[in-house]
């Protein structure tokens, strides 16, 4: 991201260069003083400006225009109102409890957060590791151990699993 940057800045630059010069070749052709050209286009941008800067408006004007627009967006804003499965916080999925959280970001998007396995044996919360090479989870409390070769499940089926049957209940399944 920052070489791109970097690259645009360098194009950006080599470009008002070139155009520099380009001028002041057709200026000279054209027996015009040198540069004379790129100093009318600079005299013309900064007269632009000065006057759009000094425009005669009344500060009422300005904070009526802020208000209304304020106004309007807050009138046509639609109002998020949360899904009724925000409830379903749990569920024995494939031998294991299952408890998690659900996650709204500022775009109200809903998202899973917090999937953790509860011990099949005593309903504890299993100290959950999952890596390249496999998920593993042991009870601190019964201390069994869990993986995927023997049988636990990884976290992004489960997820998956979840969605699906929020999918399914939605479409009456």
């Amino acid at each position: 991201m920052k070489k791109t940057k970097n690259n645009q800045l360098w194009i950006a630059i080599i470009a008002a260069v070139i155009g520099a010069i380009t001028t002041g070749i057709v200026d000279f052709v054209k027996k015009l003083p040198v540069l004379s050209t790129l100093k009318t286009v600079i005299s013309f941008l900064y007269h632009s400006l000065l006057s759009f800067l000094t425009f005669g408006i009344s500060v009422w004007v300005i904070i009526s225009a802020i208000i209304i627009l304020w106004l309007i967006k807050k009138l046509f804003k639609p109002k998020f109102e949360p899904p009724s499965y925000l409830d379903y916080k749990e569920d024995r999925l494939k031998a294991w409890l299952w408890k998690w959280d659900w996650n709204i970001d500022r775009y109200n998007k809903i998202t899973v957060s917090n999937l953790r396995p509860y011990c099949p044996n005593c309903n504890t919360k299993l100290m959950y590791q999952d890596d390249w090479r496999a998920s593993r989870a042991n009870c601190p409390r019964c201390n069994l151990s869990f993986s995927n070769y023997n049988g636990f499940e990884n976290i992004a089926e489960i997820e998956s699993l979840i969605i699906d049957n929020i999918e399914k209940k939605q479409e009456g399944r």
